[in-house]
């Protein structure tokens, strides 16, 4: 069961991040919200794929990264979620 009263702006936190140069993406659409499945499945609602979309950022992260690069993404995001109101960790 996700926690929804964790959730806050998806889209404050994402600009946030990306002015301090958090390279942040959204991933993934739900697939079933592509043309090519509505017209072999027709229209579907998942909620928990909704809830997820909605809620879901990518930080960066992979092999590459120093440790430092890594200190920097998750302080920064602690401050950016710290600084917008309705956000709590």
């Amino acid at each position: 069961m996700l926690a929804k009263n964790l959730w806050c702006s998806k889209e404050e936190i994402y600009q946030a991040l990306h002015v301090k140069g958090v390279g942040v993406q959204v991933h993934y659409k739900p697939i079933y919200q592509f043309s090519y499945y509505k017209e072999r499945f027709g229209e579907l609602y998942l909620p928990n794929t909704e809830d997820f979309y909605r809620a879901e950022l990518s930080i960066p992260c992979h092999q590459g990264m120093s440790i430092e690069e890594a200190q920097y993404v998750i302080q920064t995001l602690l401050e950016v979620c710290e600084s917008i109101k309705g956000c709590h960790r």
